[in-house]
């Protein structure tokens, strides 16, 4: 039985079966594939190829992970093509963006004009005063 993880369970695990031919293997797997083989407990019985690595090669740190070679990242990164990070004139967010902005433009349009107007109220005020003297 092959541990997957530091806890190990009696009714759930991996086993690994070593044929001696892969014609073998090949029809082993097959007839569990086409047929239902179920173990005591009432789980069925699976299999699949298995890559084992040779007792003097360390197992990979991360398993399902790819080791890229630089050059080929290298190679990549040099010929891919740059995306635009904008939206695309015929989305959803491209619509609302373009509403946003114009709501904004509209707002600080309106926001100057009063500002505007409140400076010249100030001025006509200031021109206008006169102070009460006692």
């Amino acid at each position: 039985m092959i541990e997957r993880t530091s806890v190990s369970f009696s009714h759930i695990g991996e086993a690994l079966v070593i044929f001696n031919s892969r014609q073998a293997a090949v029809r082993a797997i097959r007839r569990l594939d086409e047929g239902c083989l179920l173990l005591s407990n009432g789980r069925p019985l699976v299999a699949a190829f298995a890559k084992i690595n040779p007792p003097g090669k360390p197992l990979s740190s991360f398993c399902g992970h790819i080791k890229l070679q630089k050059t080929q990242v290298r190679r990549e990164t040099r010929d891919s093509v740059s995306t635009s990070r904008g939206s695309q004139p015929n989305t959803l967010e491209f619509e609302m963006g373009m509403e946003w902005r114009l709501l904004r433009a509209r707002s600080d349009h309106a926001l100057e004009t009063v500002s505007k107007r409140q400076l010249e109220e100030r001025k006509t005020q200031r021109i206008n005063f006169k102070p009460k003297l006692p």
